[in-house]
């Protein structure tokens, strides 16, 4: 029984286990993983491991290959087939503490969160965060100093957007002033006659195609 048990795991061993990525194939979609240990006092050389690297089709990432285990399946325990089907690094990353709130990151620092309440946050390793909430709004923060635009990539063909109270200081002021009746002729308001009392600066980091 006992002979039987470690013929069992070893045929175990060859078609199921974890190993280190050690380098890249020629093509894509290959990796190599690291073999058994070697003594180069010995002269002996590493072996590594050619193997197809599966992904969910749809999403495709190039692993880091420092510190990663990859699972390796062998079908019908032949090397020259196996494949790796997942592989990760456990001690980098975001590390949700909620069921089911994925969280996509890259080497960047940048992640994309997918919350319980039903937001999906963007934050960049720039600093500029979109925020799609769970009552449908949208929010676009940018980095301090920075701005956001809306409509188009060239900045000749966008424009700051004008806030509704600034439109709105500028309407007060026309609704508001009046003009002096001085013998027998109509003078210049003194309201208006303010530099820059109908002046609409706009956004100071908000942009908009121009119309």
């Amino acid at each position: 029984m006992s002979a039987l048990r470690d013929q069992v795991k070893m045929w175990a061993g060859q078609l199921i286990k974890t190993a280190k990525l050690s380098s890249w194939g020629q093509k894509w979609g290959t990796v190599n993983i690291a073999g058994a240990a070697v003594d180069t006092s010995l002269g002996q050389k590493a072996s590594p491991q050619s193997v197809v690297f599966y992904q969910w089709q749809g999403f495709r990432v190039k692993p880091k290959l420092q510190g990663t285990q990859a699972v390796v399946l062998a079908p019908r325990s032949g090397s020259a087939n196996a494949v790796a089907v997942a592989c990760d690094d456990l001690t980098t990353g975001p590390q949700p503490a909620d069921e089911l709130e994925p969280v996509i990151y890259d080497a960047a620092g940048s992640t994309i969160t997918f919350d319980k309440s039903g937001s999906v946050e963007i934050n960049t390793a720039s600093g500029a965060t979109a925020l799609l909430d769970s009552d449908g709004n949208i929010w676009l923060i940018p980095k301090a100093g920075r701005s956001v635009k809306a409509g188009s990539g060239v900045n000749a063909e966008l424009d700051q957007i004008a806030t509704k109270a600034d439109v709105q200081s500028a309407m007060d002021a026309i609704l508001s002033h009046k003009h002096p009746f001085v013998m027998g002729a109509v003078e210049v308001s003194a309201e208006l006659a303010v530099p820059g009392v109908l002046t609409i600066n706009g956004s100071p980091n908000c942009y908009a195609r121009k119309p």
